[in-house]
């Protein structure tokens, strides 16, 4: 489950406001419509963190639904590298340079 967290965090516009079917509905965009379904009827959104100063960076927060087999689980799942600039950046890491804003 925690690989299929992580591809949903490739979501766009997630809220902590949203039913299942909206859930389900975003998911699709990214996953195979058996496993957004999987997700948005197991997991609801705790909390999301959408930063757009243009790092790419997202986080969101599943809490276990309950009564469901994940009831009382929480899975953080994160997004980083979504955008040519960010995978630049991501590049002058690696060859050694440092983080900046």
């Amino acid at each position: 489950m925690a690989a299929t967290l992580a591809d949903a965090a490739y979501a766009k516009d997630l809220t902590d406001d949203m039913l299942p079917a909206d859930i389900e509905r975003k998911l699709k965009e990214g996953l195979t419509p058996t496993l957004a379904k999987l997700v948005s009827d197991n997991f609801e959104i705790a909390s999301t963190i959408d930063l757009e100063s243009g790092s790419g960076f997202n986080a969101t927060v599943w809490r276990g639904v309950a009564g469901k087999p994940y009831a009382g689980q929480v899975h953080v799942s994160m997004r980083g590298t979504s955008s040519g600039d960010d995978f630049l950046a991501d590049v002058a890491l690696t060859l050694g340079g440092s983080a900046g804003d």
